[in-house]
């Protein structure tokens, strides 16, 4: 006998209908009350059994503990608020249940590796890490135990690569890629990258720095923020040494959710000059999550007039919001009932709509690939992330042909006076364009940065220092002239040394008769007599040269022997 194990909802109906066979069959009133009370209890026994239904289990894994921004972000809630709407969406099918469970992550890169493979048994796949540190550690551990890893933190760029990491999936675009195309809009190609302290932020700009070099932009300097007043002024310094600098990115949280780190950095630059307009600050985590910027405040800046003045510098990147932002959403959700703590939507972090996403994200995945009649694995998984959309916690999520994140992006900026940003510049990440919605950018003296060579976003070029590529070709074939003039010059004086070698020096080749001295006396004599009577450069009527006339008369003048045979000597000096 073989028992089929069957989910709720299929064995629902598999009741029902029996129960409402033998109801309708009064044949025998008894037995039909016997059958109907043996498939109520055997539906009991299956429910209560913990193998009623496979179940696919997501491990959500971050850092919770060892942050208080990301604990605000509340994982537990915003996994059980996906999960929920996921059993009840009727466009979902995943022939299983859906579970979840929430994964601490440890706070050190080499502790939290570790504690990994820990993590094995423990979910069917998995939504992290948000440490880029060691996001390709994790992904060839999850390539070995065939489980699908997703992440939006992970912006190692070798992970782009399907054939290599067939099991890595991003779930939201690539930072990289949305910073990219920012710079490349407004030609600021020189960045400089500060981070916080905390590991997970320094590991964040280290790779953040390796994906833009991968660009072919130049990342003049990456550093850590110092501790102290002195420390931080320092950390400005340092990065003032730094020739040709346009836009510095900021790896930590932002001032906007309560960052008092970013906070300080700013109002220090302002102090030493530094906001004035020759750089653009980004803060690096609002490209993390949709920053609600519609109708709302920032109580921060009503607190800090230093710090109102200061962000006047700063550029926000984040999400595009929807027809909703994420506190309409929050509250919406918690007045149906389906949150039920006392959180008030200012009190959580917008990150808390992320993690909701990239739940909803991989159910749809499963979904996709379901429908192909394929068999769930990591890699099949993530590669049924491509073409498909679903409405997200407050924005649509989209992806192409290729898996890669069409959500918008905007840019959110001050108008140096007031407590709100306002969207200045769309990006439309399907044609990774950039678009103005007809608001300015108010830049601190009215100045943006100085725009660098478009040269350095174009693959097809080499730029060096932000020469145009015209005057890099001049200079190239101005460089090439003079190394020819150079080699022939050379070649020339060489030319003229080993010339002179020949006749003058202790290494010359050709002697004279001045250079020798003779052995017998008397042939010295007739030398000279010969040598005044006779031009040196003079030719003999026969067409013999001089030392030939010499040669011969000396040879008439005295016999041959052998003590007299060795003519002459030459002492080298």
């Amino acid at each position: 006998m073989s028992l089929l194990l069957l989910c709720p909802n299929s064995l629902f109906w598999v009741l029902s209908r029996h129960i409402r066979f033998h109801l309708f069959n009064t044949g025998n009133s008894f037995k039909t009350f016997f059958q109907a009370f043996w498939w109520l209890l055997l539906g009991i026994i299956l429910l209560c059994s913990p193998a009623h239904c496979s179940v696919f289990k997501i491990g959500l894994l971050g850092p919770w503990n060892c942050d208080p921004f990301f604990s605000k972000a509340f994982p537990h809630v915003a996994a059980r608020l996906a999960v929920g709407r996921i059993s009840k969406d009727p466009s979902l099918d995943l022939g299983h249940r859906l579970d979840y469970v929430v994964l601490q992550e440890e706070c050190e890169t080499s502790r939290a590796l570790v504690r990994l493979i820990d993590f094995e048994k423990l979910s069917s796949a998995f939504i992290g890490p948000l440490n880029p540190g060691f996001c390709e550690v994790a992904t060839l551990l999850g390539e070995n135990w065939n489980k699908a890893i997703f992440s939006w933190m992970c912006i190692n760029y070798k992970l782009d690569s399907t054939i290599h990491h067939p099991t890595f999936a991003r779930t939201l675009p690539s930072p990289t890629r949305v910073l990219f195309t920012i710079m490349k809009y407004f030609n600021w190609a020189h960045v400089g990258i500060i981070a916080s302290n905390e590991v997970i932020w320094m590991a964040t700009a280290n790779k953040l720095a390796s994906a833009l070099r991968n660009q072919g932009l130049p990342v003049g300097i990456v550093t850590s923020v110092r501790k102290g007043e002195k420390g931080i002024e320092d950390t400005w310094n340092e990065i003032k040494e730094v020739d040709g600098i346009r836009i510095i990115l900021l790896c930590m949280h932002s001032v906007l959710i309560g960052g008092e780190e970013q906070a300080t950095l700013l109002t220090k630059a302002l102090e030493m000059g530094l906001a004035d307009g020759r750089y653009v600050f980004v803060p690096y985590d609002t490209l993390l999550y949709s920053l609600p910027y519609q109708n709302n405040s920032f109580s921060v800046f009503d607190k800090d007039s230093k710090l109102q003045e200061a962000y006047d510098a700063v550029l926000t990147i984040t999400l595009e919001s929807g027809e909703r932002t994420f506190y309409d959403a929050f509250r919406e959700a918690k007045e149906s009932g389906e949150i039920t703590t006392d959180l008030e939507a200012t009190q959580v972090s917008p990150l808390f709509g992320t993690i909701y996403d990239a739940i909803y994200f991989m159910a749809v995945a499963i979904d996709s690939a379901r429908r192909k009649g394929v068999r769930l694995s990591g890699a099949k998984i993530a590669e049924h992330t491509k073409n498909f959309s679903f409405p997200g916690f407050s924005h649509l999520v989209e992806t192409d042909n290729c898996g890669k994140g069409l959500s918008n992006y905007v840019v959110l900026d001050t108008d140096g006076r007031g407590n709100q940003l306002f969207p200045t510049h769309l990006l439309d990440m399907s044609s990774d364009s950039v678009k103005s919605l007809g608001q300015a950018i108010h830049f601190p003296r009215a100045a943006p940065p100085k725009p660098d060579s478009s040269c350095w976003f174009d693959p097809d070029v080499l730029c060096s220092g932000g020469i145009e590529p015209t005057v890099m070709i001049l200079g190239v074939m101005l460089m090439f002239a003079l190394v020819l003039c150079a080699v022939g010059l050379a070649s020339l004086i060489r030319h003229s040394i080993l010339n002179s070698q020949l006749f003058r020096g202790p290494n010359k080749i050709i002697l004279t008769l001045d250079d020798l001295v003779f052995i017998n006396p008397e042939l010295h004599k007739k030398r000279l007599t010969l040598d005044s009577l006779t031009d040196a450069n003079s030719l003999a009527v026969d067409g013999r040269s001089l030392k030939s006339v010499t040669r011969s008369s000396s040879l008439k003048s005295a016999a041959a022997t052998h003590e007299t045979s060795n003519v002459a000597l030459y002492e080298m000096i």
